[in-house]
């Protein structure tokens, strides 16, 4: 019932800036593909743009903004096979907001934020951080890719632990396997854990289930 109270009154907004003779701004866009393949990054120039939003992904890998994909000032980057399109607004389309729409902006944000603030309960969802961790919700050393070898598996290994405590491992077979960080542990989705160790080269693994099982891997950034 509170959530659909909320949702009317934003969409109540919408209408409502009509009253102060205000238009909102249409964004003129176009669209980039920009794809990483062997799990490498690549980089994609745009020019000065204003925002960049991704379309859609055209490939098998996931497209995890801040993960698998960000924004720089003048490109898109993409990592760990993601192949995506990108809508890119012109930088230009940022300046179409007039003063009255940016107050008639500021007084709506203002009272959403009250009213969800007034309205929000505890059984309401926590926040979705795709699967992982709020950033700084588990050590920053672990952020990173690393390489090596798994002796019991007998298998190359690559694995990426992202900024929200995603995780992905990439073996010889190219299928990823996916986890998640919890505290000094990778947890993946098939329920197999390892401890992870801090070491000079990168770090260790050691497997929760069988310590016998341990894996060495070095930082590649």
């Amino acid at each position: 019932m509170h959530r659909f109270f909320r949702k009317a009154v934003i969409l109540g907004l919408v209408p409502s800036l009509a009253l102060f003779g205000v238009s909102l701004p249409a964004h003129a866009a176009k669209e980039v593909t920009c794809e990483s393949s062997g799990m490498r990054r690549t980089y994609c120039g745009v020019g000065q743009h204003g925002d960049i939003r991704l379309v859609s992904s055209i490939g098998k890998f996931p497209c995890r903004q801040n993960e698998t994909w960000g924004v720089e000032s003048e490109g898109i980057w993409v990592d760990q096979n993601c192949r995506a399109r990108f809508s890119v607004d012109d930088p230009k389309s940022s300046g179409n907001n007039n003063g009255a729409a940016i107050a008639v902006g500021v007084i709506g944000l203002a009272a959403i934020a009250a009213l969800a603030a007034r309205n929000r309960h505890n059984d309401d969802p926590p926040p979705d951080y795709g699967g992982g961790y709020p950033p700084g919700g588990y050590p920053t050393w672990m952020i990173g890719r690393y390489g090596g070898y798994s002796p019991q598996d007998r298998q190359t290994l690559t694995v990426d632990i992202g900024p929200s405590g995603r995780v992905m491992s990439v073996g010889n077979s190219g299928k990823p396997d996916y986890g998640h960080v919890e505290g000094d542990q990778v947890v993946f989705d098939n329920g197999v854990r390892f401890y992870v160790q801090p070491a000079s080269w990168g770090i260790r693994l050691i497997q929760v289930q069988d310590q016998r099982h341990r894996i060495e891997l070095r930082r590649q950034r």
